[in-house]
């Protein structure tokens, strides 16, 4: 029973976010992001997908492109999930600040992983060109770890 009352709630959910998002796309996938300017990749089967997908459409609501630093990027993750916060009331989705917290030590996990001195393990910056910068050791580097889809 609910399996059936969730199925019906996500079914609900999307047919609502189609009428508001007419020209937003829906792509099934195994994994929740956003394509700029105008796909959301979703796990229907997902245990948080109601909140997963209002999240990746706050990405659509705030316009997010791409970013040009890393640090960038975790700005951009938190204000997605600000503005899944205030779309969870308009579309009667329960929020959970835990989940989004979750989800964004995910990214600064990755950032301290990037940031990371690779001489003496102190947290560098990172300047316009993309390059890492040590103010202890004065070592410079280009982060070993990939780039995030946004």
């Amino acid at each position: 029973m609910a399996a059936t009352t969730s199925s019906a709630k996500t079914a609900n959910l999307f047919s609502r976010l189609r009428q508001d998002y007419p020209d937003l796309l829906f792509d099934q996938s195994k994994q929740f992001y956003y394509s700029p300017p105008s796909t959301i990749h979703y796990d229907p089967a997902h245990p948080d997908f109601e909140q997963l997908i209002l999240h990746e459409l706050g990405h659509v609501v705030l316009k997010h492109q791409n970013y040009r630093q890393d640090i960038e990027l975790i700005t951009m993750e938190t204000l997605a999930w600000d503005k899944a916060r205030e779309l969870s009331d308009q579309y009667q989705v329960n929020f959970d600040p835990d989940l989004a917290e979750s989800r964004l030590d995910t990214y600064r996990e990755w950032l301290y992983a990037r940031s990371s001195c690779p001489t003496c393990n102190m947290t560098g910056y990172q300047t316009p060109d993309h390059i890492y910068h040590c103010p202890h050791c004065l070592t410079r580097w280009k982060a070993k770890v990939n780039r995030i889809r946004l």
